[in-house]
């Protein structure tokens, strides 16, 4: 790592110290804070700061599974459920199971070639 991204990862993670949340955080102190940090100190902030966080970070799988889940939200599964806010796609059991037969799909084909 060059001594200049090292220098702006320091600057970020001790204005996530000082903030102690991503909400009032610069684009800029956002976009060097490391993956790793953001899903263990932060999960919870992530779909708020969406607008945010620099591309390469709203591509990557495991910082989309703290995204609201807009695509099932609407869907209950009984008539006394009431429509609270979207849940998170970690905790979404629609995305859930999807993630789950893509698993299990790609694992039997892989059982089946050997």
């Amino acid at each position: 790592m060059d001594h200049e991204r090292l220098k702006k990862n320091r600057y970020s993670l001790k204005a996530l110290s000082r903030e102690r949340s991503l909400l009032n955080m610069t684009r800029d102190e956002l976009a060097h804070i490391p993956k790793e940090v953001l899903i263990c100190c932060t999960p919870n902030e992530i779909a708020h700061v969406w607008n945010k966080p620099p591309d390469y970070l709203k591509e990557d799988a495991d910082i989309q599974r703290f995204q609201f889940c807009w695509e099932h939200h609407g869907i209950s599964r009984s008539d006394d459920e009431a429509d609270g806010p979207p849940p998170r796609k970690i905790f979404c059991c629609y995305c859930n199971m999807q993630d789950i037969n893509v698993k299990n799909t790609s694992e039997s084909n892989y059982c089946c070639n050997q």
